[in-house]
């Protein structure tokens, strides 16, 4: 192959781990947005909402938060993506059970 043949494959090879990055912290970052609007669903209905449901959502929300915590930008992986991606949507569920879309 040519120099200009390898540079060409190189740098497709490049832009396909860029965009998997990019999905990668995607993900992250919806899980980040998701956790900041759950934290004020749950300081504007502090009174409204009984402890049952405050516990369930505080529960996901925590397992989110902490999954999150865990895996910095710059770490994340598929495996890592997958299991923010995972609580996240078990909070969502536990947030659409009681109706509450945040």
């Amino acid at each position: 192959l040519s120099n200009m043949a390898l540079r060409f494959i190189q740098e497709r090879m490049y832009e396909k781990q860029d965009e998997q990055r990019s999905e990668l912290l995607n993900i992250r970052n919806d899980a980040e947005k998701l956790i900041a609007s759950t934290e004020a669903a749950l300081a504007e209905h502090k009174k409204d909402w009984d402890r049952v449901k405050k516990k369930q959502i505080k529960e996901e929300l925590n397992a989110l938060r902490r999954i999150v915590g865990k895996t910095t930008p710059d770490k994340i992986d598929v495996t890592s993506a997958g299991n923010i991606h995972e609580a996240a949507d078990r909070l969502k569920a536990t947030l659409q059970r009681y109706n509450e879309n945040i």
